[in-house]
């Protein structure tokens, strides 16, 4: 069995006491002496507000953003694409010089209920070229957007996940979360270019609560656990436990759009690992 050292690890100015972890084999995980249960508030996977949101039923439900039958002569164009992040259509959005200033692309309403208090995200995967920017900050680029608006649709708070060039890669563009107050009563996303030519492709966008309540429950004799993004990052870290309690719980609040892994050292000193998808599930239907 290999072992890897965590040891001191920096995390935000604080140093965390890490830990000699064992990393289990697949012969280890069938006599590990602990088992990880999690569950979700809301539950996992999250439900995706976004109908439609991988145009694998081609542009159903979205409507063509400003005056599609001047598309041309205002140097844009909307159309599906097989070139995708995954599955078999994604959006695909070309904007001319003298369209730069306009926000090509398209849009629908999201239906919501009980979203006071709640908090909500963007993502979507980004594929675009050289000509597209973001130097204009977030209302800039390649992406989504949403906005939460009032029942007159005066008052609003909006998010946006875009990217500028991405060198012609798939990437995912994640927003800040944003939150719905008590007024609060319609919701409305967008998809394409924004204030920049060039051309790009979107895909697999989603709208989804933006935090996670886990509660993460180990059976066994643990000494210690931890909860890192896929990034490495530490969100967590029990510090030393007894390690002779039969088991041991925590809840822990995490960010949607990410996967998480948790690491709990047994008595025995082996570590057992599990993965945590926190993000969309499937598509709606139109």
């Amino acid at each position: 069995m290999k072992v890897r050292l965590y040891s001191l690890i920096e995390k935000s100015g604080m140093l965390l006491v890490g830990l000699i972890l064992c990393a289990a084999t697949a012969s280890d995980a069938a006599v590990a002496s602990l088992e990880i249960t999690v569950a979700g508030n809301p539950s996992l996977p999250l439900e995706n507000l976004v109908k439609n949101g991988g145009f694998e039923d081609g542009m159903k439900s979205w409507s063509v953003s400003g005056q599609p039958d001047k598309a041309a002569e205002q140097g844009w164009n909307v159309e599906l694409s097989k070139d995708t992040h995954q599955g078999n259509g994604s959006l695909h959005v070309q904007a001319g010089n003298k369209a730069a200033g306009k926000t090509p692309g398209v849009w629908q309403n999201l239906k919501i209920s009980n979203a006071a208090g709640k908090s909500y995200i963007i993502s979507c995967w980004v594929k675009a070229g050289s000509g597209v920017t973001n130097v204009g900050g977030a209302y800039c680029g390649a992406g989504a957007s949403a906005g939460l608006y009032s029942s007159d649709w005066k008052t609003s708070v909006k998010a946006y996940a875009r990217a500028g060039n991405t060198g012609s890669k798939w990437v995912r563009a994640v927003s800040k979360p944003i939150k719905a107050e008590d007024w609060c009563k319609a919701a409305q996303m967008s998809a394409g270019l924004s204030y920049t030519a060039g051309e790009a492709w979107i895909d697999d966008i989603s709208v989804t609560e933006a935090y996670v309540q886990l509660t993460i429950s180990v059976k066994g004799h643990v000494k210690q656990l931890t909860l890192e993004d896929e990034t490495g990052n530490i969100c967590f870290d029990s510090d030393p436990l007894d390690g002779n309690a039969g088991e041991y719980s925590k809840s822990i609040q995490v960010q949607a759009a990410h996967t998480y892994t948790i690491k709990a050292l047994g008595k025995d000193g082996v570590v057992v690992e599990k993965s945590v998808v926190v993000d969309r599930g499937a598509d709606k239907n139109g």
